[in-house]
């Protein structure tokens, strides 16, 4: 890789850094318009780092980035964990919600009455 694009990589993976920490925050916030916001930012990023590869030349990793890539690999799978638990609480959600309108109907609450 030229130094150009070092720069460009670890720009890059400072950015998606960022989205990952503002992704948590909403998370565990609650703010579910900011999660839709980094999903968008992560896509960017990621049409940014095809870019970028599929331009760079086949040369020795940099001690330095692969030290940065580790660490962003890190909160990746941190950020797949928070997903995954919003994911699962979405659900249980969803199926309380499902219960409950089951048996509203069930009970005679939403009967249509027959003339």
């Amino acid at each position: 890789m030229q130094r150009q694009s070092y720069q460009e990589f670890r720009s890059l993976l400072a950015r998606l850094e960022s989205v990952l920490d503002d992704e948590e925050s909403a998370l565990r916030l609650g703010r579910r318009e900011s999660i839709a916001h980094t999903i968008d930012h992560k896509e960017r990023i990621l049409a940014e780092f095809v870019r970028l590869s599929s331009a760079r030349a086949s040369v020795a990793p940099d001690p330095q980035i692969t030290d940065e890539v580790k660490r962003v690999s890190r909160k990746l799978k941190d950020n797949l964990r928070y997903l995954s638990v919003h994911i699962r609480a979405t659900e249980d959600v969803i199926g309380t919600v499902s219960q409950a309108i089951a048996f509203s109907e069930s009970d005679g609450t939403y009967e249509r009455t027959m003339k």
